[in-house]
């Protein structure tokens, strides 16, 4: 019996450590995934990429990379420090970015790992993908740097469009006047030359002038002499002119 009780104690034993043991092989360090990082960004730094460019066996992909590589170097100039490295883990896969300060910028190292292959064999066997950036903020990858500039842009484009729309609010007050005085000067023109249509303009009377008319002034002479008998001397009545009355 004390034998059974001694093999069993001998199994549960076997059996924590070994749960104890798979436990601690699956739990990965973020500083063993940030010093995988900084070492390839020293071993990044350090290589010629143009001298690979030659190279005919090479696939078009990597020529590529290498190329693109190059440049960037030669646009960034002399390696100056690491600023600092940023390691996230989502759906399996590990993500650490890398930020230094070049003479002329920021590069933005990004290394992506396998988690399961870092939890079970380290950082330096999980590695999936390397690529290297410009980077515009330390600490910041060029999507973000980029997102944060659409963000200002469009707040800059709406508050623009809010300051217009309030101006021509503003005039809108005016618009009543305007109109007014438009009214005003269509109802009284500032024309001399105006004329009112409503004003009846009387048509001149002719004067017909009968003084030449000799027969017909002295008939109406003698009637006019002949009615006033007695109260016109000879001589002081005189028909200078005669007006038809209409």
């Amino acid at each position: 019996m004390k034998k059974f009780l001694s093999k069993l104690v001998m199994v549960v034993l076997i059996l924590t450590l070994s749960i104890g043991i798979s436990s601690v092989a699956y739990a990965y360090d973020d500083a063993d995934v940030i010093s995988v990082n900084e070492q390839y960004l020293d071993s990044w730094n350090s290589t010629d990429f143009s001298q690979y460019l030659q190279d005919a066996a090479m696939s078009e992909e990597s020529l590529t990379q290498f190329t693109n590589w190059q440049a960037l170097k030669d646009q960034l100039g002399t390696f100056s420090a690491i600023d600092q490295t940023v390691v996230n883990e989502a759906d399996g896969v590990i993500t650490a970015i890398t930020t230094a300060t070049f003479e002329n910028g920021k590069l933005a190292f990004t290394i992506t790992y396998d988690t399961a292959t870092v939890e079970s064999s380290g950082a330096m066997a999980g590695i999936l993908s390397l690529d290297a950036a410009s980077a515009t903020t330390s600490g910041g990858s060029p999507n973000m740097a980029k997102a944060g500039m659409n963000i200002l842009m469009g707040m800059g484009i709406v508050f623009t469009v809010l300051i217009l729309i309030s101006f021509v609010i503003s005039l809108m007050k005016y618009i009543p006047k305007m109109l007014e005085n438009s009214s005003n000067s269509k109802e009284l023109p500032s024309d001399d030359n105006y004329v009112d249509k409503n004003v009846v303009i009387s048509a001149p009377v002719k004067e017909e002038n009968l003084v030449n008319d000799c027969e017909l002034v002295a008939v109406i002479t003698a009637a006019i002499m002949a009615t006033e008998a007695g109260n016109v001397t000879p001589g002081g009545f005189v028909v200078r002119s005669i007006r038809r009355r209409r």
